[in-house]
């Protein structure tokens, strides 16, 4: 069984259980003759909101054959067996799939569940007969032969969620359908030409209707300018020894300041975790290694900022990230 899952943002794991709402299972046309099922496992949740996402992103008839999940936010960590998973994705080697989802609003919606259906594209179109391996012309345009050589890419979670083929492969389809801000940060997003590649492999026609806007500004929240006063941002996750996990945010006006706290939350060992921040492409601070680190920096902006957070220690260990983005005073 191929599995994937997108750790995008952090939500809050309620101790108390919550109510399972009895499954309604229903479906919906794509507009193009594709049936489409969702499973509706939240309280008041309807399919409308998820069948008009898929209906409008680039895909052909394999969009028949995945089950869309859409259950209460807090029971994804459960369901994907994954205390920080956000949404995930279960393919088999027959094509089919079923993809778990929670039951928010756009554009948080749009995001995991367009970055799941990229993994189920993947699990589709035949490539190198080795999932994950994306789609043929992606994997050309895209150089993936020398990402795999050079080290910076592995076909599983080796070197981390941000190093996975298939998370790479999911990300670049968000960027097929929405304008919004690439989730990765060590390599640039895909070009036009990685695009059409994908268009191309997935309908047969290179050309197609432009990325539509969605509100915020990706899997990190919005721009610190979008709210008044302060923005709060979270990510949590495990992290391999030397492995690391990025937040990633813009700062639209001068004179931000940006502060930072990450700690250990579990693990095989007490962990170490060393904390990094840039900004416009410079180092502006750096930290550890501790168990629990702050950094505080003043004056930044307008810039794209990064965090990165690396376990530092010999174990496995979750780890928590916060991050607080503040105006500067009128």
């Amino acid at each position: 069984m191929l599995t994937a899952r997108a750790l995008l943002v952090t939500a809050a794991i309620l101790a108390a259980p919550i109510p399972v709402a009895t499954a309604e299972l229903t479906t919906a046309d794509d507009g193009r003759g594709n049936t489409m099922r969702f499973s509706l496992e939240a309280p008041g949740v309807t399919a409308a909101a998820p069948a008009e996402i898929l209906r409008g992103a680039v895909h052909g008839p394999e969009v028949s054959t995945v089950l869309v999940r859409v259950v209460p936010a807090a029971q994804v960590p459960g369901r994907c067996e994954s205390p920080t998973a956000r949404a995930c994705y279960r393919g088999r080697s027959d094509g089919t799939g079923e993809i778990t989802v929670p039951a928010v609003d756009s554009p948080e919606l749009d995001r995991v569940l367009l970055h799941e259906y990229g993994h189920h594209i993947d699990n589709n179109v035949r490539n190198t007969g080795i999932e994950p391996d994306g789609t043929p012309g992606w994997w050309r345009e895209r150089g993936v032969a020398a990402l795999l050589a050079g080290g910076s890419v592995a076909r599983d979670y080796r070197l981390g969620w941000d190093r996975s083929l298939g998370e790479l492969f999911a990300e670049d389809y968000v960027q097929l359908n929405l304008r919004t801000p690439f989730g990765l940060d060590w390599i640039a997003p895909p070009s036009a030409a990685v695009l059409d590649a994908m268009r191309q492999d997935i309908t047969g026609a290179a050309q197609g209707p432009p990325p539509r806007q969605v509100g915020g500004a990706g899997p990190d929240g919005p721009p610190a300018a979008a709210v008044a006063g302060r923005l709060r941002l979270t990510r949590s996750g495990v992290l391999r020894p030397n492995a690391s996990g990025t937040l990633r945010f813009r700062l639209l006006g001068p004179g931000r300041r940006v502060d930072v706290s990450a700690a250990t939350v579990g693990g095989r060992g007490p962990g170490a975790l060393r904390v990094h921040l840039a900004c416009g492409g410079r180092t502006v601070g750096r930290t550890g290694p501790r168990r629990f680190v702050r950094l505080g920096r003043t004056g930044l902006g307008p810039a794209t900022c990064t965090v990165r957070v690396t376990n530092s220690g010999r174990s496995t260990a979750g780890y928590r990230l916060r991050v607080s983005l503040t105006r500067a005073a009128a």
